[in-house]
């Protein structure tokens, strides 16, 4: 995924006293949002002091982190802008408010190196660099301070413009047209995975293999108990009645150890009985789709499996693989697709009874898939574990990833070629490098444009739509509910 920021960090150390604010001096200026005030160019120096290679350094920049040191882990920022405008005046704030401003000196300028030292002017912070001198270092929108010794820290820069676009600008962290539903479990009870039939009937398997059933939308549960001796990782329903949940145990440790193999688990009572179907004595199972009542697909590490029979009995079937099926998607009673590590990627026309093989041969990149969608014959939507969004329009032959979609997918489901909904990590800015990351993002031009709310922090697993744009995800202990009313502007 191209990102808007890169960073290459150094080793620096910038330690901050305790700082108690004073009055700020009198401004000439003051900018709506109070980032900035005004001070004379020439206050320290009456004509330009950089070569023209390093006029860049000024800008706004954001602190985006702090590195280093001898464990490499950094620490907390004390602050989060830095100002360099002028003749070599800088600013430091933090929330919009000016910690201190003062001059820069040259202390060495060539081709090759650019080393300042930082002068505080303000007498209304007591805020001081320990390290006054500085290695500056530039790359696309990125600036690193560096200190000379090795054991120090690095501060990592990005220019606050990169977040005023059209591509990042969100007004608010919280948009007018999601509403958050927080769903509770029973205690004691931790979320494996999640299925609603209808936004009233509900499933909830937890990790100790218990399925909790809600007809009621999460206002009241029933657990129900599988008996299952083995790790159950999945549920998949295909009409109101008639479920499964699928596990396994694909490896073991200890001598003598023998991995106990697929479970696939049936209930045709909506959920109130579950009864252990005959599987193959190997693999783990973590993705199940079926094309009709009678034909379905498993699949997951070290087994792809297959019924004839709606799930009584299952059979393995093999493909050419170098890396674990992490999901199984059909379109239709003929096209499906399966997805996974080591940009494996399958495709089905004739209901599963072939698979062509579309991963991509000699790539350049290795995406490990996680996530897939079709909405069309053509277009469709794979998620990955660490880069981007990709999209297809030819079928799936050839995917083109988004430049500015969010990253690590966890969940995605798009109702359109336009609208769609993703979990993943992406950052938004007001415009005035005031920046915060979500979780949840939503799109109404197919990925192009994308627009995220906070309301939820952390992590948000899996998703699942049983109604036009009402959404259903999951955390450790809370199931969330989504409903986005796109008649409104975000």
């Amino acid at each position: 995924m191209k990102t808007p920021v890169r960073f290459v960090c150094l080793f620096i150390i910038l330690l901050a006293t305790a700082c108690e604010k004073d009055k700020i001096p009198d401004s000439q200026d003051r900018q709506e949002q109070g980032f900035d005030i005004v001070l004379d160019k020439d206050l320290y120096y009456s004509q330009e002091i950089f070569q023209d290679a390093y006029l860049g350094i000024y800008d706004k920049w954001r602190l985006d982190r702090i590195i280093g040191g001898y464990w490499g882990t950094g620490y907390e920022a004390d602050f989060d802008q830095l100002v360099i405008e002028g003749f070599g005046i800088f600013k430091i704030y933090r929330n919009d408010s000016l910690l201190i401003y003062g001059k820069i000196e040259i202390k060495e300028q060539n081709d090759s190196i650019l080393r300042i030292s930082f002068i505080q002017g303000s007498s209304f912070c007591n805020m001081k660099f320990f390290d006054m001198d500085k290695y500056v270092r530039f790359m696309d929108s990125s600036m690193i301070l560096s200190a000379p010794c090795c054991d120090r820290y690095s501060y990592c820069f990005t220019k606050c413009a990169v977040y005023s676009g059209s591509t990042y600008y969100q007004a608010s962290p919280k948009l007018d047209n999601v509403r958050i539903t927080r769903i509770s479990i029973p205690a004691g009870k931790y979320l494996q995975s999640v299925f609603f039939t209808s936004t009233q009937n509900g499933y909830a398997l937890c990790t100790d293999n218990t399925i909790l059933v809600t007809r009621n939308g999460g206002f009241s549960w029933k657990e129900c108990n599988t008996d299952a001796d083995i790790q159950l990782y999945s549920l998949y329903f295909y009409d109101a009645n008639t479920g499964f949940a699928v596990g396994g145990e694909s490896d073991c440790s200890g001598t003598g150890c023998v991995p106990r193999g697929s479970i696939v688990l049936k209930t045709t009572n909506r959920g109130e009985t579950w009864e252990k179907q005959t599987t193959p004595a190997k693999g783990k199972l973590v993705s199940i789709a079926f094309v009709d009542n009678l034909t379905g697909f498993a699949v997951g590490e070290g087994l792809l499996a297959k019924t004839n029979d709606g799930g009584t009995t299952w059979e393995e079937f093999t493909l050419e693989l170098t890396g674990t099926i992490e999901k199984i998607f059909f379109l239709n009673h003929e096209t499906g697709y399966m997805c996974g590590l080591f940009n494996n990627l399958f495709k089905t026309t004739d209901g599963g009874n072939t698979w062509n093989n579309l991963t991509p041969q000699n790539a350049k990149i290795i995406r490990h898939f996680n996530r897939i969608q079709f909405i069309s014959e053509n277009t469709g939507f794979l998620g990955t574990y660490s880069s981007g969004l990709l999209k297809t329009t030819d079928g799936g032959l050839s995917f083109t990833e988004f430049d500015y979609s969010p990253v690590g997918i966890t969940g995605l489901f798009f109702t359109s070629e336009k609208d769609g909904i993703v979990f993943g990590k992406r950052n938004y800015s007001n415009g005035n490098c005031r920046v915060w990351e979500s979780t949840l993002h939503i799109t109404n031009d197919g990925g192009i444009d994308w627009q995220g709310d906070n309301k939820v922090s952390g992590s948000i697993n899996e998703l699942g739509s049983p109604e036009k744009n009402i959404y259903f995800g999951m955390q450790d202990r809370e199931i969330i509910k989504i409903e986005v009313n796109r008649n409104l502007s975000y």
